[in-house]
C-alpha cells in the first residue's frame, strides 16, 4: 500500500523479498524530478476497520 504526505511517501510492502527488490533498483534514483531515498522501517501492525 502506499500514503503520501506533503513531500513524502510510504510504501508497505507484503514481503521482505519485494522491499528489498524495490530497494535494489530504486534506491537514490531520480524519477520525475524526485530523488527516491530508500529506507526500511520496523513493520507495525496497521489494523483498519471498515
Amino acid at each position: 500500500s502506499i500514503s503520501m504526505g506533503d513531500g513524502t511517501a510510504t510504501i508497505v510492502f507484503k514481503t521482505h523479498s519485494a522491499a528489498m527488490v524495490f530497494h535494489n533498483k530504486y534506491q537514490r534514483k531520480m524519477i520525475d524530478l524526485s530523488m527516491i531515498n530508500v529506507k526500511f522501517l520496523p513493520q507495525t501492525d496497521i489494523t483498519r476497520t471498515a
